[in-house]
């Protein structure tokens, strides 16, 4: 809308009022503008507006409106407008109207201000025509009309009203409801509309009158010197900046940069490309961000630019932002900044932004941790055909932890994941294939797997492999990646073939890399001598290496050696023992290791542990106990432990439960 203001046109109002009020009113304004006496000038206005003169209540308005001379008071400013505008002046007119569509000194009421904007319109004020025909472009306080709105932006556009030829204009050009106009409008009336706004000062129209001038089309000759010419005013702005239009001064950047219209400054583009980041185009702030960044390598810069584009709502920025976050690049580390950042781009539809959210949610990552919330994200970044977290779905949906159990849909997403190069998608779906037992197909994706290096991919290769030639190339080549059931694997082989040596090489080094496996294959290898020679504290150093991994199997043989050896390996010497008497080994010790290994089922260690309850080695003599674990063997099918279930029950006197066992 234009603003309230004076027009040279007073309507009916000039003509009312009596003389002598207007002698009043004349010699108020004389005492405001030539002797700059405001109290005195106010006097005067106060006296001819009482009197009834429509000009002298619009002035006194006026003044109250502003404060001028006058304590501001734009309730008394709206009841004089309103006097003076059913006296029919038309700048009182306009003004009340702008005051009930801003509620400024009085309720807004749209609709009775289009009544007093078209008063004043049908009196030739052009501000008023051009602000009826803006409601009747919105559909404020009057129905929307398109037509009746272009019929009053042409009456001002008649007048020299700059906003009205811009805004005609851009109907023309095709830029605003492009079936407005009749047959598309039209281009050299367009060029036309522009070309007097922008002479009139318009930044609007000298930037678009521009952008036409580089085009050139349907009667209109390209002329880039002038659009140049044009694109720096608009740059520019009128005195002091007001006005300027920072998509003007971006465009002018390029035309440096690329010497369009121009010879190439590259300095010039840089310092236009600033002046639009700094009046906040948001594509120049992307632009000044990525240049820091990539040009210069000046993170802290390139963070400012982003930061300013991204409270800007620029998607991309938003997602950089929560990258600079995250590493503390250019500024501080702030996860719970970095989890906004990413958040409010992945609810603009950014895929990486969706899929960051979801790691965010699934890690508490600064967020609350929800495996719940992470799927939202990850189910909308997969929607996208985001491979990783189609992945992520998929894993939910087999799992039907966390999402109802889909094993269709399941299989199709880790199919979609492999085929964006997820290799734990590929190994995924090879699984499915196994399951139902297609091994070609399951083959065939190993296959895809082992071509991007995967050594779970050339493992399963060589577990369904029967050419041993070929098996052993799939296990080297899972070896060369580090894979750690691969070195088992070998020395397994190795150990079938006799090469105990070999056997061993292979053991240590997947025991190097962590395998609870090649520990435990370790400890026997150096309890019974094989490949090494025998030592029973490294023996035992491997099995409490991979018991501590949780093998249970470690567990078992870990008690049983601190049973027979005590802590320090050395093994216990048989000569003067009685028998049934305790071993003189580390019993509670070996207790704990045989009561974790029995919970995790291991047989051995239950019949173990119910021997050491039975005959009270390590802990309390207890028959109930003693049964416990025997049982729990018992019922594995161990016939000792079966045997010992019955004499525990015999001991305790109960020889129908003895008979039994």
């Amino acid at each position: 809308y234009d603003v309230g203001g004076k027009e040279t046109t007073k309507g009916k109002a000039e003509k009312k009022g009596s003389s002598g009020a207007g002698r009043v009113f004349f010699y108020g304004m004389f005492a405001h503008f030539l002797l700059g006496d405001l109290q005195e000038s106010l006097v005067a206005l106060k006296r001819a507006a009482g009197a009834g003169h429509p000009r002298a209540q619009y002035s006194l308005a006026c003044r109250l409106s502003a404060g001028n001379g006058v304590r501001r008071d734009s309730a008394a400013a709206v009841g004089w407008l309103r006097r003076a505008a059913v006296q029919g002046d038309a700048d009182a007119q306009f003004n009340l109207a702008c005051a009930l569509i801003g509620g400024k000194g009085v309720k807004a009421d749209a609709k009775i201000a289009c009544k007093w904007f078209r008063k004043a319109a049908d009196q030739g004020h052009v501000k008023a025509a051009y602000n009826l025909a803006v409601c009747y472009e919105r559909g404020l306080g009057v129905p929307r009309m398109i037509p009746k709105a272009l019929e009053l932006y042409d009456l001002a556009c008649t007048k020299g009203h700059s906003k009205a030829q811009y805004t005609l204009a851009l109907y023309h050009d095709g830029r605003l409801g492009e079936d407005a106009i009749p047959a598309g409008g039209s281009f050299i009336k367009a060029v036309s509309l522009y070309t007097e706004a922008a002479h009139a000062g318009h930044t609007g129209a000298q930037y678009h009158l521009a952008l036409r001038l580089f085009e050139g089309a349907k009667g209109v000759d390209p002329d880039p010197m002038t659009a140049i010419s044009w694109l720096k005013r608009a740059a520019e702005g009128r005195e002091g900046g007001l006005g300027a239009v920072p998509a003007a001064a971006y465009r002018l950047a390029k035309c440096y940069e690329d010497g369009d219209g121009v010879e190439k400054d590259q300095l010039r583009a840089r310092h236009w490309y600033t002046a639009s980041a700094e009046m906040g185009d948001v594509t120049a702030q992307v632009d000044m961000a990525k240049y820091y960044e990539e040009t210069i390598g000046d993170s802290k810069r390139s963070r400012f630019w982003w930061k300013r584009a991204a409270d800007q709502g620029h998607t991309e920025a938003l997602f950089m932002m929560g990258l600079h976050y995250d590493a503390g690049q250019g500024g501080e580390r702030d996860a719970k900044k970095a989890a906004e950042s990413y958040i409010k781009a992945a609810g603009k539809g950014h895929i990486e932004s969706q899929r960051r959210a979801g790691m965010c949610y699934e890690n508490g990552l600064g967020v609350e941790k929800s495996v719940k919330k992470s799927l939202v994200w990850y189910q909308r970044a997969a929607d996208q055909s985001d491979p990783h977290s189609q992945f992520k779905v998929a894993v939910a949906l087999e799992s039907g932890e966390h999402l109802p159990q889909d094993n269709k849909r399941a299989l199709f997403l880790y199919g979609a994941a492999a085929e964006g190069g997820i290799v734990g998608a590929c190994l995924a779906v090879a699984r499915f294939h196994f399951v139902a037992e297609d091994e070609e197909k399951a083959r065939e994706w190993l296959e895809k797997a082992a071509k991007q290096g995967s050594g779970e991919g050339y493992f399963g290769l060589a577990m369904i492999e029967e050419d041993k030639e070929v098996k052993s190339k799939h296990l080297e080549m899972a070896v060369e990646t580090g894979h750690v059931g691969a070195m088992v694997v070998c020395g397994d082989m190795a150990t079938e073939k006799g090469d105990h040596k070999g056997a061993v090489y292979w053991f240590e080094k997947a025991a190097l890399a962590g395998s609870s496996d090649a520990h435990f294959n370790l400890g026997v290898c150096y309890e019974n001598g094989i490949g090494v020679d025998i030592d029973e504290k490294k023996a035992m150093g491997h099995y409490l290496k991979a018991a501590r991994m949780g093998d249970p199997d470690a567990m078992y043989n870990y008690a049983r050696c601190l049973q027979d050896n005590g802590k320090d390996g050395t093994k216990e010497k048989d000569i003067g023992r009685q028998p049934g008497s305790a071993p003189k080994g580390d019993m509670r010790g070996a207790v704990r290791w045989y009561l974790r290994a029995a919970e995790l089922d291991h047989i051995g260690a239950c019949v173990n542990l119910g021997r050491c309850y039975a005959l009270g080695h390590g802990v309390s003599k207890s028959m109930k106990p003693a049964i416990r674990w025997y049982t729990r063997a018992a019922v594995s099918g161990h016939v000792g432990a079966q045997f010992n279930v019955g004499l525990c029950y015999d001991i305790l006197g109960d020889p129908t439960q003895a008979a039994r066992w």
